[in-house]
C-alpha cells in the first residue's frame, strides 16, 4: 500500500521542498492536484520577452558577459510561472544562460544552472537530457566540492530510476546520495538530506516487498535526522523543517495502520497526534483538507467513529471555501461510512457521494471537448500573442545584431588597416627579408625591454649570444619547423636558461614569441616583394615559414602583426598591382 503513497514527486528534490515536499508521500492521502485555472498570458509574456531581450541587447552593446548579466538571466527564468509553460521555457532561458556562464568561468553559476535543467528535464520527463545535465552539473560540483549539490544530483538519479522502474538502480543512487549528504559542511543542511532519502529508501524497501520492520526502520532513520536539524537553522527554515516532520509523522501513523501486522493503532495514533499539533503552521495551514481526510480516515480505520465524522465535517467546512471536489469526495465516503449505525445520515451522505462522483465522472467524460475547445482558443490565443511578439523581438534583434556587426567589421577593418600601414612603413625602412622583429610597435606598444644584464650571466657570454642571434636572424635557420630552444641553445654555444634570460632581457620575448616573429617578418617580406607567392595558399605559406599547421600559422600572424594574413595579402595585391 506505501508504493502508492510514497510516490516521492520531483519537488521533494527541489531547494525549496516546500508543501510538494510531503504531498506525495501522505499515506492515506490520494493523489492529489490542484485544478489550474486559466490565465491570460499576453501581457505577462510581452514583459518578461521584453525584459530578456533587455538582456541579450546589452549583452551584445557592451561586447561582454558579466556575472551579473548570467545571475540576471537565472532570475528571468525564475520568472516564468505559469504552470503550462514555466518548465519547457525555463529550460529554454537556462540551457542558453549556460553558455555564457561557461564563457566567463563563473562556476558557481555552471552548477547552480546544470542542477536546475537537471530537475526541469526531469519534470518535462525527457530523463535522457536529465541525465546528460546531471554528467555536467557533477564534474562542476566535484571540482568545487559542493556536496549539497552532488547530493541533490544523486536524489535526482535515484528518482529517475524509481520512476523507470530501476528499483535496485534507485536504492544504490540512494546510498551515494547518503555518501555526500554526510559531507555537506553544514550540518542541519546534512540532516535535512538524510531525513529526505531515508523516506526515499523506505519507498523502496516497500516496493520491493521487503520486512516491513526495514520499511519501519528507515522511516524511524528519517524522523531522527529531521529531529537533529536545530530549531531556528540559519541554513534550514522553520517551514522546511515542519513540511518534512508533517510528512514523516504521517508515514509513520500509516505505517502502524496499513503496513504493520498486526496493525498498531495507538501508535498510529500517536504520530497523527503529532501532526495535528503543527495545525498553527503554515505546512499545515495550505494542506488542512489532505491532512483532515487523512486522519478521519485513520479513525475510521481505528473504529472511533466520532472522531472520523469530525474531521471529515472539517474538511466540508473547509472545502466550501477552497473549491477542491477530490477532497470532499473523499470526506463524504468516510461519512458514509461512519454513520453505518444512522441509516438516515448515511442515507444522506451516500447520496451526496454518489451525486458528487457521478458529477465528477460526467464532467472528466463530457467536459472534455468543451475542456480541449476552452483550452485549445486559450492556447491558439496565446500562441498568437507569443508568436507576434517572439517575430518582433526577432526583426528587432536581427537588426541589431546586424548593425553591432557592421560596426564591429568597419573597426576592426580600420585597425587592422592601420596595422597594415604601419608594418609597410617597417618594411620600407628594413628592405632585408630577415631585418627587425619588432614587426608593429603600435602592436607591442607597452612592452619594455629590460637591458639590464644579470649577475649570473658573464658579460662576454651576453655579447657572444646576441652575436650568434644575429647570425642566426640572417641565416634564415629560423625558417626549420623542428627548430626547438635547445636547438638554438647549441647554435648560440649556451645553455637552455641562459638563452631564454637574454632574449627575454635583449628581446623583450620568449623564445617561441622571438622565433614566430622572426618567421612572420621573413613572410611579410616576401610576399612585399615578391608578388608570386600572394598566389599561394594560406597553407603553402604557413610551411614557407616553418609553422606545422596552418591554423597555428594564422594564430601567430594576428597575434604578431593585428590582422590577418588574407587581409594583409588583399592590400598587398590592391596596392602593389604589377
Amino acid at each position: 500500500m506505501l508504493s502508492y503513497f510514497f510516490r516521492v514527486g520531483i519537488n521533494l528534490l527541489d531547494g525549496n521542498f516546500l508543501t510538494s515536499c510531503f504531498l506525495p508521500v501522505f499515506p492515506v492521502f490520494p493523489y492529489y492536484r490542484k485544478q489550474r485555472k486559466s490565465h491570460s498570458l499576453s501581457g505577462c509574456v510581452q514583459r518578461k520577452a521584453l525584459m530578456i531581450f533587455g538582456i541579450v541587447a546589452f549583452t551584445f552593446l557592451s561586447g561582454q558577459i558579466s556575472q551579473k548579466t548570467v545571475d540576471q538571466e537565472i532570475d528571468s527564468a525564475s520568472e516564468f510561472s505559469h504552470p503550462d509553460i514555466s518548465t519547457a521555457k525555463r529550460y529554454s532561458i537556462l540551457a542558453k544562460a549556460y553558455p555564457h556562464a561557461e564563457k566567463i568561468g563563473y562556476r558557481n553559476a555552471q552548477l547552480k544552472i546544470s542542477v536546475m535543467l537537471m530537475k526541469d528535464a526531469i519534470v518535462m520527463n525527457d530523463f535522457k537530457k536529465a541525465d546528460q545535465w546531471g554528467l555536467i552539473a557533477e564534474k562542476h560540483a566535484l571540482d568545487l566540492m559542493n556536496f549539497e549539490r552532488l547530493t541533490q544530483i544523486q536524489e535526482y538519479r535515484s528518482y529517475i530510476d524509481m520512476s523507470l522502474g530501476l528499483h535496485t538502480e534507485s536504492l544504490n543512487e540512494a546510498k551515494k546520495a547518503i555518501f555526500y549528504a554526510k559531507k555537506i559542511p553544514k550540518a542541519d543542511m546534512s540532516h535535512y538530506h538524510l531525513s529526505l532519502i531515508f523516506q526515499s529508501i523506505a519507498a523502496y524497501q516497500e516496493l520491493k516487498k521487503k520486512p516491513s520492520d526495514s520499511i519501519n526502520h528507515y522511516l524511524q532513520q528519517s524522523l531522527q535526522e529531521i529531529l537533529s536539524v536545530k530549531n531556528n537553522s540559519p541554513d534550514v527554515t522553520a517551514e522546511r523543517k515542519d513540511n518534512q516532520l508533517i510528512s514523516i509523522y504521517m508515514n509513520i501513523g500509516s505505517y502502524y495502520t496499513f503496513n504493520a501486522v498486526p496493525p498498531k493503532m495507538d501508535l498510529a495514533e500517536e504520530y497523527f497526534l503529532k501532526v495535528l499539533q503543527y495545525e498553527n503552521t503554515t505546512a499545515f495551514k495550505i494542506n488542512k483538507l489532505q491532512i483532515y481526510n487523512s486522519v478521519a480516515r485513520f479513525y475510521q480505520k481505528k473504529g472511533n467513529q466520532p472522531k472520523a465524522i469530525a474531521y471529515a465535517e472539517k474538511v466540508l467546512q473547509l472545502e466550501r471555501r477552497s473549491n477542491a471536489p477530490t477532497e470532499r469526495q473523499q470526506a463524504l465516503a468516510v461519512l458514509k461510512d461512519a454513520y453505518e449505525k444512522s441509516p438516515p445520515k448515511q442515507m444522506h451522505y451516500l447520496k451526496l457521494y454518489v451525486q458528487l462522483t457521478d458529477s465528477l465522472n460526467a464532467a472528466q467524460k463530457s467536459g472534455i471537448d468543451t475542456s480541449v475547445n476552452r483550452i485549445s482558443k486559450q492556447e491558439k490565443k496565446e500562441f498568437t500573442d507569443i508568436f507576434n511578439m517572439t517575430l518582433w523581438l526577432s526583426v528587432i534583434s536581427l537588426i541589431a545584431v546586424t548593425i553591432i556587426l557592421l560596426v564591429l567589421w568597419r573597426r576592426n577593418t580600420l585597425k587592422m588597416k592601420r596595422n597594415y600601414e604601419s608594418a609597410i612603413h617597417h618594411l620600407k625602412a628594413n628592405q632585408g627579408l630577415a631585418g627587425s622583429t619588432a614587426i608593429n610597435a603600435e602592436h607591442i606598444e607597452g612592452e619594455e625591454i629590460s637591458k639590464n644584464k644579470t649577475s649570473e650571466i658573464a658579460l662576454s657570454t651576453v655579447q657572444s649570444v646576441i652575436e650568434s642571434l644575429e647570425k642566426f636572424e640572417s641565416s634564415q635557420e629560423f625558417l626549420k619547423a623542428e627548430i626547438t630552444l635547445s636547438y638554438l641553445a647549441g647554435y648560440c654555444s649556451t645553455n637552455n636558461r641562459y638563452l631564454a634570460e637574454i632574449l627575454k632581457s635583449y628581446k623583450g620575448k620568449s623564445f617561441s614569441r622571438y622565433v614566430n616573429g622572426l618567421r612572420i617578418s621573413y613572410l611579410m617580406s616576401l610576399l612585399y616583394h615578391d608578388p608570386k607567392y600572394r598566389e599561394y595558399k594560406i597553407s603553402y605559406l604557413a610551411e614557407v615559414c616553418g609553422f606545422s599547421s596552418r591554423e597555428v600559422f594564422s594564430v601567430v600572424f594576428k597575434k604578431e602583426t593585428g590582422m590577418t594574413a588574407s587581409f594583409y595579402i588583399e592590400q598587398l595585391k590592391n596596392e602593389l598591382k604589377p
